[in-house]
């Protein structure tokens, strides 16, 4: 005798295991949007990448590296960009792209340049018009410190130098053609690449920011008046000094006993009067050397065409 077929017995699901499939669902769920929040603000409480100095606007920077090509140069008797003067010939200097002098902002700093042979801390003092791509052009002394003269270019790397060692205290040069409605002045001897330049006379309220041209003077398009200025200085590290006594004597070199910071990190000096050495020049050491540098509102082609002549390449040598 034969049964006949039962329908299958479908299984009894309790409210209770619904409820426990839900709860882990959910379970993993927050535990996946909890990992992803937690990951995307881990990375937004990473400190934020410098891009690479190589084509930005602006000088190199003191926590990124950048790579590039050098040659070597011979600063000859041109004044060059930063309108320091004649350089001397055994200095060690280096000249950047358009890009990375960023209109002056770079003169007067310090670049930590390392090649095959060693490592060596040259100051800004030109624009190199046939660098770019992070390529720089050195003094032959420079060179010398990071490569075999006879390999002609090499490859680097370099970075800004913060609080580099000072040559001496700052001084300030007034362009030969400041007058009361127009001021244009120099400082020499920051060390650190400069944030700003502001000036007060004397009798007159308030601070007034000052312009930077790309031969490293500071402007007052409609002048200051006839003086004396006080002169505040602050570079992109944050330390600031306050200059006094600064007179209104175009093409005077006027030296200070004041550092743009003290030798230990962080430290510098306040205040304190400035005195006047009539005319002359500063070269980058600190030392004053012959008069007729260029002052804001000479011929920038002339010494554009200078530097053009004073950047040497070998003959195989691809432009940097």
């Amino acid at each position: 005798m034969h049964e006949s077929p039962r329908p299958p017995v479908q299984p009894v699901r309790r409210p209770w295991v619904w409820l426990a499939v839900t709860v882990a669902a959910v379970a993993a769920i927050g535990v996946s949007t909890l990992h992803f929040v937690t990951a995307a603000c881990a990375v937004a409480r990473l400190p934020a990448l410098q891009p690479p100095a190589s084509g930005q606007a602006g000088p190199p920077l003191a926590n990124t590296v950048t790579r590039g090509r050098t040659y070597f140069y011979n600063p000859g008797s041109g004044d060059g960009s930063c309108s320091f003067g004649r350089l001397p010939a055994d200095g060690l200097y280096v000249s950047l792209g358009a890009e990375q002098y960023a209109a002056g902002s770079a003169c007067g700093s310090y670049l930590d340049i390392t090649g095959p042979d060693g490592t060596v801390r040259a100051e800004v003092v030109d624009n190199c018009p046939g660098c770019s791509h992070g390529g720089i052009d050195m003094s032959q002394a420079a060179f010398a410190r990071v490569a075999d003269m006879a390999q002609g270019t090499v490859l680097v790397s370099y970075r800004l130098a913060r609080d580099p060692r000072l040559p001496g205290p700052l001084a300030l040069r007034v362009a030969r053609a400041a007058s009361a409605r127009w001021l244009a002045l120099q400082v020499i001897n920051h060390g650190n690449p400069l944030a700003a330049v502001d000036v007060r006379a004397a009798h007159r309220p308030g601070w007034r920011r000052l312009a930077l041209s790309p031969d490293d003077y500071w402007v007052a398009s409609a002048g200051a008046g006839a003086g004396p200025f006080r002169v505040r200085v602050t570079d992109i590290f944050g330390h600031r000094v306050v200059l006094s006594g600064i007179r209104l004597a175009p093409g005077a070199l006027q030296r200070t006993r004041v550092l743009m910071y003290a030798a230990g990190p962080g430290g510098h000096q306040q205040s304190a009067a400035a005195t006047a050495t009539p005319g002359g020049t500063a070269s980058p050491s600190g030392q004053a050397g012959p008069s007729g540098a260029s002052a804001t509102g000479s011929a920038t082609g002339s010494r554009t065409a200078a530097h053009r002549a004073g950047h040497g390449r070998p003959a195989a040598a691809p432009g940097c």
